[in-house]
């Protein structure tokens, strides 16, 4: 598969695999027995942080789970923000492909979008 994408998957001993896009698109993918769950990391965020950016979180929280899109999850131990999606059907590789592929250019939207809030 990572040929067909034309990256190297290499997973760990952990069943990760880690990958860095754009020299900044942070995402891995955890295989467990019968899904793919894909985390990226998004921005990162002190608990500190004013309410205006956790409101918006919400906001595009509640709009990615009405589009079965995945969720928003904030990291307490890292202080980060990851957005995490499960590809559950993996037996056609053009699928797999196709979710990667929307998973990481809904990342990098998100990342776009929260690090402009969280300037404000």
């Amino acid at each position: 598969m990572g040929e067909k994408l034309g990256l190297p998957l290499t997973f760990d001993d952990n069943n990760q695999c880690l990958l860095l896009l754009d020299s900044d698109i942070f995402t891995s993918i955890e295989a467990k027995d019968d899904i793919w769950l894909l985390n990226g990391m998004i921005i990162p965020l002190s608990p500190v942080c004013g309410d205006s950016i956790w409101r918006q979180i919400m906001v595009i929280n509640g709009e990615l789970a009405a589009n079965n899109e995945g969720t928003l999850a904030y990291i307490d131990a890292a202080e980060t923000l990851l957005f995490i999606h499960a590809i559950t059907d993996l037996t056609n590789t053009y699928h797999i492909i196709s979710q990667l592929e929307s998973f990481v250019n809904q990342q990098e939207a998100l990342k776009n979008i929260l690090q402009e809030y969280a300037k404000v």
